[in-house]
């Protein structure tokens, strides 16, 4: 009897060892690997309100039709700096979402557009190094050239010594750096001032430069 239980027992297959975690735990799912994911910001222009709604003639081949991708790659930030100024001009942009999981993306509905038109507050620097001769019957100036690219000319103003009440002697902005004044009375003695400005509408006025006096002869 004892030898027929032995054999009984010998011809059942052992059960497998149950596997465990190196706690020695019985682990709740098997280990299965997940693709990476992602989330970020993407930012897109689209056509602003105002914008032409007919395509240009002749048509531009470079122009990438709206929406535009700004962003390549998904933002991390929720910040975005368009570096393409243009004042005057007007740009639209809207955000989405993005999801980025192994290989696949999704992207969520865009936001409510937001339109920027950057406009030019920016003066140009002061003229420098003024300078006045006398002559007979005229006063001329000089001045070094300011070297901003929207410069748009100088005004030359004047004033009676010792008054501080100058004004413009050329009523529109002229482009050279001297002017020669032969609308003064000679012997008396008056005040210049020169500024700069830009070609921004309205435009951006300068400082004013070094003050000079002279009377012509």
């Amino acid at each position: 009897m004892a030898t027929k239980d032995k054999i009984s027992r010998l011809g059942k297959k052992a059960a497998p060892a149950p596997l465990l975690t190196p706690e020695g735990l019985l682990p709740s799912r098997l280990p299965m690997p997940w693709p990476a994911s992602s989330s970020g910001f993407v930012v897109y222009e689209v056509a602003s309100p105002d914008a032409e709604t007919t395509p240009p003639s002749p048509p531009l081949p470079a122009a990438q039709p709206f929406p535009r991708l700004l962003t390549p790659t998904p933002l991390q930030t929720a910040t975005f700096t368009d570096g393409r100024i243009a004042f005057g001009a007007t740009r639209c942009y809207v955000v989405r979402t993005v999801d980025t999981i192994g290989q696949s993306t999704i992207q969520s509905v865009s936001s409510v557009p937001v339109c920027v038109k950057p406009k030019d507050t920016f003066a140009p620097a002061a003229p420098k190094s003024l300078q006045a001769v006398a002559s007979e019957g005229a006063i001329s100036l000089i001045w070094d050239a300011n070297t901003e690219s929207d410069l748009g000319g100088y005004l030359v103003l004047r004033a009676a010594a010792p008054s501080n009440k100058f004004e413009p002697i050329t009523p529109q902005p002229i482009k050279e750096t001297t002017y020669r004044d032969t609308s003064v009375r000679r012997g008396v003695r008056y005040v210049y001032i020169v500024v700069a400005v830009d070609t921004a509408t309205p435009p951006n006025r300068s400082e004013p430069s070094n003050r000079v006096d002279e009377a012509a002869r």
